[in-house]
């Protein structure tokens, strides 16, 4: 069972030891605590072999995320999805969109953004105190790296311009979220992986007050607060506070 609490204060916990990702630098492997030259998370979402994707998810997601990650985000499932879901479709209709699954748009984040986000929701849940359930673990695991997935229907355009998003826009984009649960609604997931993905970006999601949501959001917004985007640029350490306490 997870625990709840009505009003979690991020900045309770140990967040100022949460390391900073850098591409560029070497990594700790978080399964062995150890320095490796080799990028563990930097494998290619295109060289996994066919046979991972026949483990359970709660497998794939603790040791071959990006496994985990092409498991849901490849074409076959997704059209599948499509076609047994016409309220994606009609999601989409409604703000004048067509159907159309752009997996780029999911692809390129995965390093700089859902693999950080996975790691960081983790380090919270350990460093927290909290004693979390595996159950808890698992959850947390797979909703971090599929909470943006519903992004391969917004269009690129809206998703990385630099300019201010007009209001109809930034509508489209915060579409994402419920057309990722719409798009994996219809799998052996867990739907407390859905709750999370869902309520992600909302302050009245369904069981927005749990402990796992909010330490998703806190993942969430740090690791795009640090990255580098095509409209802002990765902001220092003191500033990614800054926003978080502002908006806790």
């Amino acid at each position: 069972m997870s625990i709840k609490s009505a009003n979690i204060n991020p900045f309770a916990y140990q967040y100022a030891s949460l390391p900073v990702i850098n591409n560029n630098e070497k990594k700790t492997n978080i399964f062995t605590n150890k320095i490796q030259t080799s990028n563990f998370f930097d494998n290619s979402i295109n060289t996994t072999k066919p046979n991972s994707l026949y483990l359970k998810d709660d497998i794939l997601a603790k040791c071959l995320p990006n496994s985990f990650i092409a498991k849901y985000l490849n074409s076959g499932f997704i059209n599948k999805q499509i076609q047994n879901n016409p309220k994606i479709q009609e999601i989409l209709n409604a703000k004048g969109l067509a159907v159309n699954a752009n997996l780029h748009n999911v692809l390129e984040i995965i390093n700089s953004h859902l693999i950080p986000t996975y790691t960081y929701a983790k380090l919270i849940m350990k460093e927290s105190g909290i004693n979390f359930s595996p159950e808890d673990y698992t959850i947390m695991e797979q909703a971090s790296l599929l909470h943006d997935i519903g992004k391969i229907f917004i269009p690129a355009e809206i998703l990385n311009k630099k300019e201010n998003l007009t209001q109809k826009e930034r509508e489209i984009i915060g579409l994402h979220d419920i057309l990722g649960v719409e798009l994996l609604k219809n799998t052996q997931l867990n739907p407390k992986v859905l709750t999370l993905i869902d309520s992600h970006h909302k302050c009245d999601g369904i069981n927005d007050n749990s402990i796992l949501t909010q330490i998703l959001k806190i993942a969430d917004i740090y690791s795009a607060l640090k990255e580098n985007r095509s409209y802002k640029m990765s902001m220092n350490e003191e500033d990614t506070f800054k926003v978080l306490f502002e908006k806790w």
